[in-house]
């Protein structure tokens, strides 16, 4: 189905107020903690980032992130936002039953 013209102008415009968003809230971090803005956030700060960046896409948002790296946002994105996939147990041997052990 093709893209008709509104749309791709919608969605254009969608992502660019996405970039805005990130953009504003990283100078907003600039003007509230200065040059050592990535040792100072808080968890909220982090969601925020991570989120509006997850808005924007992973490789857009690499050419504007100045704050933290997009690995670092990926990152916190995964353990702070998306519960979505379950974690994988780790590997190893599995517990031997409480009958065996008795």
């Amino acid at each position: 189905m093709p893209l008709s013209l509104k749309k791709l102008t919608d969605r254009r415009l969608a992502d660019s107020q996405a970039a805005v968003a990130y953009l504003t809230a990283e100078r907003d971090l600039f003007q509230r903690f200065g040059p050592t803005a990535d040792r100072r956030l808080d968890d909220d700060d982090r969601r925020r980032m991570a989120r509006l960046a997850h808005d924007v896409g992973w490789r857009r948002v690499a050419k504007h992130a100045r704050v933290v790296t997009v690995r670092t946002l990926r990152q916190w994105w995964k353990t702070l936002i998306d519960t979505s996939t379950p974690k994988a147990p780790r590997g190893g041997r599995k517990p031997t039953p409480a009958d065996v052990v008795a």
